[in-house]
């Protein structure tokens, strides 16, 4: 796969997420967001949030949150960067010099020190919805911080050499240490903070303007975008979405048994992936992972731990990420007016001031997407879509109570097509994996069996 493919995959997810799965905790951390944040009973979960049109009659260059002030001062245009503060009227908020403060260190990516001055800007006005945007942005970059330090673990790890590779070596110390990494970069607590902002901002001002000239999303110590703009909404709908699901992802690591043989990591590093023709490249995955999953050695690999209330909790999260993440498009094409100024928006190619179906997302960093990109990134889209109905099948997200919705392995071909990869993947129901009864019923190794009976099916007819 081809560098360019790679990024349009990180910026397929980034697209619904600006930074923020992984993650606030799943039913009691939606600050009473039970009704709100999650699906509708009826519709898939892409459009069926009741309240997924709060902007969809919202213009970028109109909806400030005090419109109800004089034109000279409520627009997002005619702000500075250095004061223009959400609700910029004319009564100053003490909370204001913290909100500009914390601005700056947006711009300057450091998302830590951010987090303290939009603090102190909601002790000192607690209502200020330009704080709850601040502290959005701000741990959705601290995500981006965690991100990049277990990626500089992860490849310290694999560039180390061990004395054999004929021993079976534990990697409980290694998944231990990367749950110490999360921990102690508070991921969660952010998390926390995060979604609750984000509640706040549905409930409250949904029609909220954030504006801010520079923000650098950093990964791996790695400037990849500046996403600048007029932060509303459905941008900070996206920033929850990634933080949910990243946080429920890394939850799973406390929930799961995931001792195994580290040794199979370093042999991969050995693997020259991109010379192998394709049919070749899959077998050896489904190899490895076979191996990886079915190691005699370490036969607790992939089982539960203690009685499963934290799989089922992290269940939840990540499945409301991904509706987050799927519901952040049916926002972002349902706003009406200029797309200018958007941090995530779609080209109004006709000028009509609403989205047509042959008009092409903007992201960030890359601007109006090519074909080829547009249909990655609506090709993630459907992807999210299906996971969430499946993740959340028997909560009470349901999107169709009435039927069971497993994730069937098939509906990958499309993202493995926009992306230059075969879609071979059959549609048969061998090939299908009951997120949600797994998480519902949180049998110790119904997970393990499951991927081992497809993992096997689909070895047979791979090299």
């Amino acid at each position: 796969m081809t560098k360019s493919r790679w990024l349009i995959l990180g910026h397929g997810i980034f697209i619904l997420i600006l930074a923020v799965a992984f993650f606030g905790c799943g039913d009691d951390d939606d600050s009473g967001g039970d009704d709100d944040n999650g699906p509708a009973d009826d519709d898939q979960a892409d459009d069926d949030v009741g309240d997924d049109d709060a902007t969809d009659d919202d213009t970028t260059d109109d909806d400030t949150t005090d419109d109800d002030e004089t034109p000279d001062d409520d627009t997002a245009d005619d702000d500075t960067a250095d004061d223009d503060t959400a609700d910029d009227d004319s009564t100053p908020s003490d909370a204001d010099p913290f909100i500009e403060s914390g601005k700056a260190y947006l711009r300057a990516g450091e998302g830590n020190l951010a987090r303290v001055e939009f603090n102190k800007g909601r002790e000192a006005d607690p209502l200020h919805e330009g704080c709850w945007y601040g502290l959005v942005l701000a741990d959705a970059l601290h995500d981006f911080d965690t991100i990049s330090i277990i990626t500089s673990y992860v490849e310290m790890v694999l560039g180390y050499q061990p004395p054999s590779r004929d021993i079976p070596q534990t990697g409980q110390g290694f998944i231990d240490d990367l749950i110490n990494i999360i921990l102690d970069g508070m991921l969660f607590q952010n998390t926390d903070e995060l979604v609750a902002q984000v509640e706040k901002l549905r409930q409250e001002h949904p029609d909220v303007i954030f504006p801010l000239d520079r923000m650098p999303i950093i990964l791996n110590f790695e400037e990849v975008a500046d996403a600048h703009g007029d932060y509303d909404f459905p941008d900070a709908q996206a920033a929850e979405a990634f933080a949910q699901i990243f946080s429920g992802l890394a939850q799973h690591l406390t929930a799961l048994n995931l001792d195994f043989n580290l040794g199979l990591l370093f042999e991969l590093t050995g693997i020259d992936w991109g010379s192998l023709p394709i049919d070749e490249l899959l077998g050896l995955i489904v190899d490895y992972a076979l191996a990886l999953v079915d190691d005699p050695m370490f036969p607790d690999f992939l089982t539960l731990k203690n009685d499963a209330a934290d799989f089922k909790a992290a269940g939840l999260e990540t499945g409301l990420g991904w509706y987050n993440a799927a519901d952040t498009f049916a926002l972002l094409i349902a706003e009406t007016g200029s797309q200018d100024n958007e941090v995530l928006g779609y080209d109004d190619a006709n000028g009509n001031l609403q989205w047509d179906e042959n008009e092409h997302l903007i992201i960030p960093s890359w601007g109006v997407l090519d074909d080829e990109q547009n249909n990655a990134a609506w090709a993630f889209h459907n992807l999210f879509g299906h996971l969430a109905d499946s993740f959340l099948d028997y909560t009470v997200y349901d999107t169709d109570p009435e039927n069971p919705q497993p994730f069937k392995l098939f509906y990958l071909n499309e993202v493995l097509d926009a992306l230059g990869l075969p879609g071979l993947i059959p549609d048969w129901e061998f090939l299908t994996i009951d997120f949600g009864a797994m998480y519902r019923d949180a049998d110790p190794t119904a997970f393990k069996d499951q991927l081992l009976a497809i993992l096997y099916l689909i070895d047979a007819f791979l090299p």
